[in-house]
């Protein structure tokens, strides 16, 4: 009952209430390592990254991890997924080696799995590929990044291709040339970056967007900038 209460809470974004009716939760849970401790402790980890208590984030998460691969083992999804959030906490700290430990290895992971549904696994594999993206840029370091959003690129243009894609994926698409851009910007390789733009805008077009939307604009007022 405390677990869907703080569901509830949850979904409302009140946090700390949350954070309450989990921990009530974990405390009637039968002592031991089973999955719904896990359950129950990712979500305790969450919460605590959202309230930006990342030591105890941090301990909570691992924990979880910790349940699901002794029980699952440890090329499961669910483990790569707390995997993924393991690395967000580091990132938030600024612990940039630890993280891309952590995305590198949930990439692992998906890449391995015997997805049912193509459409899930390109789901999955794409969320670490963007993590790792993300993860590169926030530190600093452009190379790293450039490389990182090329394979975030290439698989939604795979994926695009084979039907394996998301709804989103075009969108996507365009929101990662952009990205590119910018870091082609940062590196002075203007050409490569307008290139990034001209791919971009005509994605959109392609979509229906009209010249005076939020992101087209945003393309035109970009590709002004690379060009000068």
């Amino acid at each position: 009952e405390n677990l869907q209460v703080g569901t509830v809470f949850w979904a409302m974004g009140k946090v700390e209430d949350s954070l309450k009716q989990f921990k009530i939760a974990l405390g009637a849970v039968i002592e031991g390592e089973n999955l719904q401790v896990a359950d129950i402790q990712y979500q305790i980890g969450l919460a605590y990254t959202l309230l930006k208590k990342y030591d105890e984030a941090l301990v909570s998460l691992k924990q979880a991890g910790k349940i699901r691969c002794d029980i699952e083992g440890s090329k499961h999804p669910d483990f790569a997924r707390t995997l993924d959030a393991i690395g967000k906490v580091h990132t938030l700290q600024g612990n940039f080696k630890s993280a891309l430990s952590c995305y590198q290895e949930a990439l692992s992971i998906r890449q391995g799995l015997p997805f049912s549904d193509d459409r899930s696994k390109g789901s999955a594999v794409l969320t670490s590929l963007q993590n790792i993206a993300i993860l590169h840029k926030t530190s600093g370091s452009v190379d790293q990044a450039i490389l990182a959003y090329g394979a975030v690129h290439a698989e939604q243009k795979e994926q695009l291709v084979t039907g394996a894609a998301p709804a989103s994926i075009k969108k996507d698409i365009a929101e990662t040339l952009i990205a590119l851009a910018d870091l082609f910007k940062l590196r002075k390789m203007a050409s490569k970056s307008c290139s990034c733009l001209r791919e971009a805008d005509s994605v959109l077009v392609e979509m229906g967007y009209s010249p005076s939307s939020p992101l087209r604009a945003l393309v035109a007022d970009k590709f002004l900038s690379s060009s000068t």
